[in-house]
């Protein structure tokens, strides 16, 4: 019996300059989430590879049996200084 996992994964493009026509212009690349899977992820360049998202399904194209969403966080800036609960 053949079944389907999808897995979709972050590529650190936020930041990225290609394409982009001013000098110092940077993309802002977040990834849109399917309804009710929670707020756009920013594709940030410390989450490369990071894997978001999993689908499984009963069949090559068919039914989804699962899914599982991963929260991604970017990492602080260090002048941010230290996130909550840190002593």
């Amino acid at each position: 019996m053949k079944s389907q996992r999808d897995t979709h994964y972050l590529r650190g493009m936020d930041g990225d300059r290609a394409g982009v026509k001013e000098e110092d212009g940077k993309k802002t690349v977040t990834v849109q989430l399917g309804e009710g899977e929670g707020t756009p992820i920013t594709d940030h360049e410390s989450l490369s590879g990071f894997s978001y998202k999993n689908g499984h399904f009963d069949k090559p194209g068919g039914k989804i049996l699962a899914k599982t969403r991963q929260q991604a966080l970017a990492p602080r800036n260090r002048q941010e200084g230290p996130g909550p609960g840190a002593r």
